[in-house]
């Protein structure tokens, strides 16, 4: 993960020179300041890229469920998480002991579980009431890293993350009790679903967070091992099942394929994001997201949403952001 940066200058004292060098060491010291500040401003446009992506895929993930089903259009992603395997750091290998690589095995299938049982909610609730959910991930993460990785969870920490749940909930109880007939199945299944691949998912940021801490993470190799590991198990998941379809009308093959495109580049900006600044910043902005796919829902596909999910989703949004926040500026 990247660590946050110092905008201060190292040089703290430059001595008597002359109006030249003078001059010469004030550049340095604009350059170390400036420097900080425009690698957070670039890691954080990347951030807004790639959240970008992220809400074009949970749309596409919609659209692709009427094409195929959700686990072909997670035989789809996990293909193209394969382009990143030109750039994974291979000098790394002699690092890794037997439980890094148990953990990066362990990632690859809690990834894949995760966005599985995402895609699988979205066949219940609207990709909308479903990401509202499944992106609420900055809190449950925190809360997971303090149980079994020691990191610290003060206070001010804990009413964020009560708040946050009492939003989950509203949004939850909402979702399961819709009578609005915009869904296929029962939406208390979908909402179990969100649940679940809500809970995969932190389990799986925090196995990252674990390599990360021991130094041995290379995030182009956990994409590698995850659409490995994704694509190895959805295959035999739709070959035993006999459920692949793939798409015959040129809209289909164009759906498909806009997804894996999506995907693929959601990936790409993610990871340029958090190479340059910190993975809090770019979590917190990435929950952008999930009002991006209601404003989707409700202006294109005439979504109809209740002041009460309005709340819920707010208080979610709003108490991720600030927990990623606090944590990167008061820690």
């Amino acid at each position: 993960m990247a660590s946050k940066m110092n905008s201060r200058s190292t040089d703290e004292n430059w001595g008597d020179v002359g109006s030249e060098d003078e001059l010469f060491n004030e550049g340095r010291q604009v350059h170390h300041e400036l420097s900080p500040v425009r690698s957070l401003v670039t890691g954080v446009i990347l951030a807004l890229i790639s959240a970008l992506f992220l809400t074009a895929a949970a749309i596409l993930v919609e659209y692709q469920s009427e094409v195929t089903n959700p686990i072909q259009a997670l035989f789809i992603r996990n293909c193209c998480l394969f382009v990143f395997v030109p750039f994974i750091s291979w000098d790394k290998d002699s690092l890794y002991e037997s439980k890094d690589l148990l953990a990066y095995l362990s990632f690859g299938v809690v990834d894949n579980l995760g966005t599985a049982a995402g895609y699988l909610a979205i066949r219940y609730l609207t990709a909308a009431d479903a990401v509202a959910i499944v992106f609420n991930k900055p809190i449950p993460a925190a809360i997971l890293a303090w149980l079994f990785l020691g990191e610290s969870f003060d206070f001010f920490d804990i009413i964020l993350a009560v708040l946050n749940g009492v939003g989950l909930v509203v949004i939850s109880e909402t979702k399961a009790t819709s009578t609005d007939g915009t869904t296929a199945g029962s939406p208390a299944i979908g909402v179990v679903l969100a649940l679940i691949s809500l809970l995969w998912l932190v389990s799986m940021y925090n196995t990252a967070r674990w390599l990360a801490l021991r130094e041995r993470e290379d995030p182009c190799l956990l994409a590698f091992v995850s659409g490995f590991v994704g694509s190895f198990l959805s295959s035999i998941y739709l070959t035993y099942t006999n459920s692949w379809a793939w798409p015959t009308t040129s809209r289909d093959i164009t759906i498909s394929a806009l997804f894996g495109i999506v995907v693929t580049l959601e990936m790409i900006f993610l990871l340029l994001s958090i190479k340059i600044t910190n993975v809090l910043i770019v979590a917190a902005i990435r929950t952008i997201s999930i009002p991006g796919t209601y404003v989707f829902a409700i202006t294109v596909q005439g979504q109809v949403v209740s002041l009460i999910t309005f709340l819920g989703v707010g208080i979610t949004v709003a108490t991720s952001f600030l927990i990623c926040l606090k944590s990167y500026f008061l820690t």
